[in-house]
């Protein structure tokens, strides 16, 4: 973690803590005030780390993604940009399950108002940054750290890069679909037709065909242009439960989507649930112990930028989200 006031050339680097010093090293500095920070992580470890920052220009800006975006759960940590400062970065480390990686497996974010996790897996080994100040200022000024297929190790620093949505996804899915976003999803078996709703965020209403073994389809009405429009189904409607699930566009948005897959060659999504600022909604499907769960969710803000995912005949093979980053101070 680097602190520090205005010069760059006065801050105190902290840290790293964690493991591989091997892997591609990543740093950003100049953050003035952070405003989201995207969390990928497993049982096992945190897989990614991204941030969105006012730089010393006032200006926001979203950080390349540091590791790969593979883990079952998704998390946007959004603060209040007038009030809210950094204060603490906890977190764990641990041996992989192969015991060839030390990484960072959990992490903590405390400010002056809340604090955020643990994400992870809580490992044996602890650290603990404080960086404590009288007045109502970051002195927090960037992280760093160094990344493989995992998170090797955090510090409380990036070259800084616009993007407008970022995207997740879950089940199997055949590449990095926009490599100019950042892309949770990093399975390259190819698995069914690729399917996109990127950008179609007032979601009108969600149809899902479904039976007691998978997704088969999964169809959207959302607003568009102030006229509704009826998306394309994915996948094939024959299961032998139908469900309509119905949202006020105008007034509803969503914060989250969670279900359950099946991780075997032919994986498929076995079960939905979607949660808004109003309601939760599911399961959907079977959701039963044998099948792995995912989660992604995107905070109580109105971030969501629509779904993506994979389909064929035989069911729903993946599916993921968009979110869009704050766009204003």
């Amino acid at each position: 973690m680097v602190c520090g006031r205005f010069s760059k050339k006065m801050m105190i680097k902290a840290g790293p803590w964690g493991g591989s010093q091997e892997a591609t090293a990543w740093e950003v500095i100049g953050i003035m005030k952070i405003s989201q920070i995207y969390i990928t992580y497993c049982c096992e470890k945190i897989r990614s780390i991204q941030f969105q920052y006012i730089d010393e220009n006032g200006k926001l800006m979203l950080s390349p993604v540091h590791g790969v975006r593979q883990g079952q759960n998704f998390e946007v940590l959004t603060f209040d940009l007038q009030k809210e400062y950094l204060t603490q970065l906890s977190g764990t480390c641990r041996l992989g399950l192969d015991n060839s990686l030390y990484c960072v497996s959990s992490l903590t974010f405390v400010t002056n108002q809340n604090t955020f996790g643990p994400f992870g897996y809580i490992g044996c080994s602890t650290f603990d940054f404080r960086c404590w100040s009288s007045e109502n200022h970051q002195s927090v000024r960037g992280f760093y750290g160094t990344a493989l297929s995992r998170l090797a190790y955090t510090s409380a620093q990036d070259k800084p890069m616009n993007q407008t949505l970022t995207h997740w996804s879950r089940g199997k899915a055949p590449y990095d679909k926009h490599p100019a976003a950042a892309n949770l999803s990093h399975l390259s078996v190819l698995c069914g037709d690729v399917w996109d709703e990127k950008g179609h965020a007032k979601i009108s209403q969600i149809l899902i065909s479904y039976d007691n073994s998978v997704i088969h389809s999964i169809q959207f009405q959302y607003i568009e242009n102030g006229k509704l429009v009826l998306s394309p189904v994915h996948g094939t409607s024959k299961g032998d439960k139908f469900d309509v699930v119905t949202f006020d566009p105008e007034n509803e948005f969503l914060t989250r989507l969670s279900g359950t897959y099946d991780s075997s060659d032919w994986s498929a999504i076995s079960s939905l649930t979607f949660a808004t600022n109003r309601d939760t909604y599911g399961p959907f499907g079977n959701d039963g112990l044998d099948n792995k769960f995912f989660e992604f969710r995107c905070g109580d803000f109105e971030g969501f930028g629509g779904f993506h995912g994979t389909a064929d005949p035989q069911g729903l093979r993946s599916i993921g989200m968009y979110i869009s980053p704050r766009k204003a101070i």
